[in-house]
């Protein structure tokens, strides 16, 4: 299986940060208050993308997996340099977390 790369992930979060995509929430069980601490799975541009969030703050990418069913992992796109979240600026990952509570709050 082809692996997912971090870049193609990272396109995706750039559209959402541009309003091209709608970002949704993967799971409707979830409710704003589990954005505190733990992985969080949401639909971006053709992706399930799982972001781990601790203590409210957006911290890294989990996983990522497009709808063929390649996926990308933190561990493999550390080791490369190429974890989403890592390579947005702090203000874009600001902005990001901004639109991943706004998805979790329309649901």
């Amino acid at each position: 299986m082809t692996t997912l790369s971090g870049e193609r992930v990272l396109q995706a979060l750039r559209r959402a940060l541009e309003g091209l995509v709608v970002v949704r929430l993967a799971d409707p069980v979830i409710k704003p208050a589990d954005l505190y601490c733990g992985v969080v799975v949401f639909a971006i541009d053709g992706l399930s993308v799982a972001f781990y969030i601790d203590c409210g703050d957006l911290d890294y990418c989990e996983f990522a997996e497009d709808e063929a069913g390649q996926r990308g992992e933190f561990d493999s796109w550390y080791d490369r340099g190429e974890e989403p979240v890592a390579m947005l600026d702090q203000s874009d990952q600001n902005r990001l977390m901004n639109i991943l509570v706004a998805a979790v709050g329309s649901t």
